[in-house]
């Protein structure tokens, strides 16, 4: 078998595998931590200030909520029900203060 046959013998047996290997998720968790840094202390600096930024999502069917915390933008919380296409923003600024926000859309 020559080296194009294989390849393509290859490709065609992942493509299968990923059709089959793919499952829908309706619910779950998603979490992340996100640290900046940098070789040059100036720009440490600046990212120290503005500290880890954590997110939680959570999800099941059509709503979603995520909560995202911050030194320095504080803790901001989003939830989505995309059932009416309406979206409720909770902020908790440092500078800001608190804010509520209520959006309804069309479609998204």
């Amino acid at each position: 078998m020559n080296l194009s046959k294989k390849i393509l013998l290859l490709l065609l047996l992942t493509f299968s595998i990923s059709i089959f290997a793919q499952k829908e998720v309706k619910e779950g968790i998603i979490s992340m931590k996100i640290t900046m840094s940098s070789e040059n202390e100036q720009v440490n600096a600046s990212l120290a200030m503005i500290g880890n930024i954590s997110t939680t999502t959570y999800f099941k069917d059509q709503k979603s909520r995520t909560e995202m915390k911050s030194p320095m933008t504080g803790n901001n919380t989003t939830i989505i029900d995309n059932s009416t296409k309406e979206i409720l923003v909770l902020l908790d600024n440092p500078m800001l203060g608190k804010k509520i926000f209520k959006e309804h859309h069309g479609c998204f």
